[in-house]
């Protein structure tokens, strides 16, 4: 619900430019676009600026008000990255946040050494394990 307090309009400001980001996506699908037109990246790179700096508002707000939310993370610096990019090729057909899915290998990783470890001896163990596979995929020449 929209109270018209500052933080509820900036927050709303973030959704406008989201959907204007993903609008152009939709506008202009990567089976038939690969290459956007510069109008298109254009306005890709301004709704993605936007969004970004609207967002970091809502985060000193809520740093100024003793809360923890609109945190900014890693995955934003990775977001403008898809703006500059998309001169390059279209961000449906390279857009990816690699280090979600590396992150998710490590869960796997973390699970799969527990059994009987006390919490001290989990790093070596997650550490070695990965490192291990790594090697054994390196030198097979596997990639994923």
């Amino acid at each position: 619900m929209h109270d018209g307090s500052e933080h509820d309009t900036m927050r709303l400001g973030c959704v406008s430019e989201l959907y204007d980001y993903y609008s152009i996506l939709h506008a202009y699908p990567a089976s038939d676009y690969p290459h956007l037109p510069q109008h298109a990246i254009d306005a890709i790179r301004r709704a993605i600026d936007r969004f970004l700096h609207i967002y970091w508002h809502l985060a000193h707000l809520s740093r100024n008000r003793g809360l923890l939310l609109w945190l900014i993370v890693p995955k934003f610096h990775y977001f403008w990255h898809v703006g500059y990019q998309a001169q390059f090729l279209h961000p449906d057909l390279v857009h990816n946040y690699g280090f979600e899915d590396f992150m998710g290998k490590c869960k796997l990783i973390a699970a799969s050494c527990t059994h009987g470890l006390p919490p001290t001896k989990l790093g070596p163990s997650v550490h070695e394990k990965y490192f291990t596979v790594l090697g054994i995929r390196l030198h097979r020449g596997i990639e994923d």
